[in-house]
């Protein structure tokens, strides 16, 4: 195995430090290539542009209101998601409020800003953006037959693979051109979920995103089926695609923590998804009180660069990268002063509250930040 490189992020004099390093180098220049989807893979196409969703799906079932009433179970836990929130969520239309970009409607409201009505509040994703388009045929991942459904029903496979997903998680940043107000992508990713599962060990083997963020439940009436809580920062979660392993010493009245991360069950990158997320790794002395943090996430630099359309913007590229990444263990050093005894350590998936780019990362007001940890 390659010598561990260590690189210093935080170092006080009274005695607190915090290094984050990797396992055979620093992978930190490591940018991942946008990748194309296989043709007729996609299901979104992302930022791109609206999906295309039949205004009537029969003669009678047009809202997501509509299929609760035969689907009830998978209902419920669609709007509990954050696909449901994707538009309504508190976070996104804080961003939304400071850049209301026509890109961003494509993903959190693809079939157009949603309006609230009496009884019902705005829907982002609802069952329609997946399982119609403008045939008005209803579209499963798997289709009995024959099929006890009061609607024609056709099976559609893009809703059983990652290329489903890839058109909303994985795209660029929207550069102002020299129009003023026309917006550009960059080939700089900003979600990079798609490429970096084909990297992973997950995509190398086929599992897709469906298998964790939809895994197979028992149904009220017996039968399996894919769960449509479509989980994502949830403490099972983020314990289950991370392997920790933690080495302590004690010397004098410093303790120091030594952690090595790797992927384990993870399709991507810890974290993954949108600028704003990363890992809190926290050292607690006996009383609880955090006495070092280690930061593992993705900081950015702006640029020129030429958009995917040939025009001439000002955009973002990765600057860092110290997340947990595909094939490059993370390892995380922290040490402190404090009172002998039981110390432990927590990771916590945090959403900053504003742009890295500031160089100020806050946690998300109110967020409920998933945790766990160990002594």
């Amino acid at each position: 195995m390659k010598a561990p490189r260590l690189f210093k992020l935080a170092l006080s004099v009274l005695g607190v430090c915090a290094f984050v390093g990797s396992v055979g180098g620093d992978p930190s220049s490591l940018k991942f290539a946008r990748q194309t989807v296989p043709v007729g893979r996609a299901l979104f196409t992302g930022p791109g542009g609206p999906v295309h969703v039949a205004n009537k799906l029969c003669s009678a079932r047009q809202t997501d209101a509509d299929c609760a009433a035969c689907h009830a179970e998978v209902a419920r836990e669609a709007g509990q998601s954050s696909h449901a929130s994707a538009w309504s969520g508190a976070f996104f239309q804080a961003q939304w409020q400071k850049e209301p970009l026509a890109a961003c409607v494509h993903c959190h409201a693809p079939q157009g800003v949603p309006v609230a009505s009496a009884g019902a509040g705005p829907v982002g994703l609802g069952c329609a953006t997946c399982h119609v388009r403008v045939d008005g045929i209803v579209a499963g991942a798997a289709v009995a037959a024959p099929t006890p459904a009061p609607h024609a029903v056709v099976r559609d496979p893009r809703l059983s693979a990652t290329e489903g997903c890839a058109g909303c998680h994985q795209f660029g940043f929207f550069g102002l051109g020299s129009a003023g107000s026309d917006r550009h992508e960059t080939p700089s990713l900003q979600q990079a979920t798609y490429a970096e599962w084909l990297l992973s060990p997950a995509g190398r083997t086929g599992t897709t995103c469906q298998a964790c963020h939809m895994p197979v439940v028992a149904r009220s009436n017996g039968q399996p089926g894919r769960s449509h809580a479509f989980a994502g920062r949830t403490v099972g979660l983020l314990a289950a695609s991370l392997k920790v392993q933690a080495a302590w010493s004690r010397k004098n009245d410093v303790t120091e923590l030594s952690l090595r991360l790797d992927l384990a069950a993870a399709g991507h990158a810890v974290p993954t998804g949108d600028q704003f997320r990363r890992i809190d790794v926290r050292l607690l002395d006996p009383t609880g009180r955090a006495r070092a943090v280690a930061h593992l996430g993705r900081t950015w630099r702006r640029l020129t660069e030429q958009a995917l359309d040939g025009a001439r913007v000002v955009g973002k590229t990765l600057a860092s990268d110290r997340r947990v990444l595909p094939g490059s263990p993370r390892l995380v050093l922290l040490r402190a002063k404090g009172p002998p005894g039981q110390w432990h350590y927590t990771l916590e998936h945090v959403r900053a509250a504003r742009d890295p780019v500031a160089g100020v990362l806050e946690c998300e007001p109110g967020a409920q930040c998933t945790v766990f940890g160990g002594g």
